[in-house]
């Protein structure tokens, strides 16, 4: 018989092939077993999380190295005369990082909580189908399926 890989295939394989006739032992394994794949399901979203946490950060820290730059440039042209267009060019390119970080951001938000959306889900199926095939387990053991 193939051995499953995906979640509910795992939790099936405790109850179909198990040595007991105990149904609390068969759901205690079933659950160890879905807890096993919610662990290694959720692995990598801490970090995801993160990276969006931190990517408008890092956008705005090269927003103030920027404005940091071009405030050093006003002071050393403060004898000579302030040229704007060269402000100007160094603010843009430093707003760019900020822009930049927002935008990664946004879009990794967007997906880890897509990813955690799907997660929840599966969790869902998983309990959900775990009791009803339970259920049906037992009274194929009964007899009375």
């Amino acid at each position: 018989m193939h051995k499953s890989e995906c979640p509910m295939g795992l939790m099936l394989d405790k109850l179909f092939n198990n040595e007991s006739d105990d149904l609390d032992l068969i759901n205690q394994s079933m659950e160890a077993t879905a807890n096993l794949e919610l662990h290694r399901l959720e692995k990598g979203l801490g970090w995801l999380s993160t990276f969006a946490a931190i990517a408008p950060l890092i956008g705005f820290l090269g927003t103030v190295i920027g404005m940091v730059n071009v405030f050093m440039k006003i002071q050393a042209a403060s004898q000579s005369g302030v040229d704007i267009s060269m402000l100007a060019g160094g603010i843009w390119v430093a707003l760019l990082t900020t822009v930049g970080g927002l935008i990664v951001g946004i879009a990794t938000i967007i997906f880890y909580n897509d990813l955690v959306q799907k997660l929840e889900n599966i969790v869902k199926d998983m309990q959900e189908n775990a009791v009803e095939y339970i259920i049906k387990y037992k009274k194929l053991k009964q007899g009375k399926l």
